[in-house]
């Protein structure tokens, strides 16, 4: 039996505690742009450390199929719990749903957070996992340095607000030519790391994006911040886990 999503409300009003700074970023995600995970069966492309994947768990995900090119980077909390199935040294790109995925039609839920990878690569990755139903999502962490290398390289890796800004209204506006609709989207809270640096990095975003052909919706505004789409009658609101590890 999987154990309950554990949901505490932090008095103190400290920010929530994931096993690394990028459940931060999804945390803002699904909470600002409204997107239910309880009950429900998750892929984290690029998983890292596991901080998405801590997120997706702690918001109420029934499990979450962890995958990253690298090896025992996973944090061992996340690496035990039994609604994380690990899919290590392995490459998101290339990688092909497991059978029992592919037998209840795909998850409901795919996040990216994938280094050095251009969105139009992982998309349609994402989408041979993804559910074909009008509910499921993706939400992805847009990185423009990773979207516009060489201009990125001409600022030694960092590019300036307004011009990762442009690149990623661009990105945006390219979606729907990659089978996708962009729901809502947002800055992240956090900037992308510059060497041991959390304040000099990258201004980076994260978009919610619907299968196109599963658009039920006409298109939102391309501005920041577009209406998001309304949250599940069945989700409660997310409380993170605040005794969980840093």
């Amino acid at each position: 039996m999987n154990p309950p999503a554990i949901r505490l409300t932090n008095l103190a009003g400290e920010p929530p505690k994931f096993v690394s700074r990028g459940g931060l970023k999804l945390y803002h995600a699904i909470t600002t742009l409204q997107v239910s995970c309880a009950g429900l069966t998750c892929a984290d492309f690029g998983c890292s450390t596991g901080g998405f994947t801590d997120c997706l768990l702690q918001a109420g995900a029934l499990r979450v199929y962890a995958i990253d090119t690298g090896y025992g980077v996973l944090a061992w909390s996340l690496r035990k719990d039994p609604r994380v199935v690990v899919m290590e040294r392995s490459n998101c790109l290339h990688l092909e749903p497991p059978r029992e995925v592919v037998q209840s039609g795909g998850v409901d839920i795919v996040t990216i957070d994938a280094s050095w990878t251009p969105q139009k690569l992982v998309i349609p990755a994402a989408l041979r996992w993804l559910k074909r139903t009008p509910e499921a999502r993706i939400v992805t962490l847009i990185k423009p340095h990773y979207e516009d290398k060489p201009l990125a390289a001409g600022f030694r890796g960092v590019l300036p607000d307004d011009l990762g800004s442009r690149v990623t209204q661009s990105v945006l506006t390219n979606m729907p030519t990659l089978g996708v609709r962009v729901l809502a989207w947002t800055p992240s809270p956090i900037r992308g790391l510059l060497g041991k640096s959390e304040t000099k990095g990258n201004q980076e975003y994260l978009a919610v994006l619907q299968r196109l052909e599963d658009s039920i919706q006409p298109p939102p505004s391309t501005r920041m911040g577009a209406s998001p789409p309304p949250a599940s009658p069945h989700a409660p609101p997310f409380e993170p886990d605040v005794s969980s590890g840093a």
